[in-house]
């Protein structure tokens, strides 16, 4: 497995709601997988007619595929070098 690869999937579930200056602001669930670079990747199951992904075997944590907005593939070196050459 490639520790340097991973997947970030965001998802239409929503974590917590902000309220701020009678708005609310809505937070959703994002998923992070290491290891993988597509959700072709991922193992993937069947139940009652829904697919799910699943996104962490030891702890068996699954989403279902419905839920699933986008996903994009990052690697830690090029975050880590982005970081590096910003100055704050």
């Amino acid at each position: 497995m490639d520790k340097d690869t991973y997947l970030t999937i965001e998802t239409n579930q929503v974590e917590h709601i902000n309220h701020f200056n009678d708005e609310d602001q809505l937070f959703y669930k994002e998923y992070q997988v290491d290891g993988v670079s597509s959700l072709s990747e991922l193992p993937s199951a069947s139940i009652n007619g829904e697919i799910y992904l699943i996104v962490n075997r030891e702890s068996a944590e699954v989403i279902p595929l419905s839920t699933v907005v986008r996903a994009r593939k990052g690697s830690r070196k090029a975050t880590n070098k982005y970081y590096e050459h910003m100055s704050f």
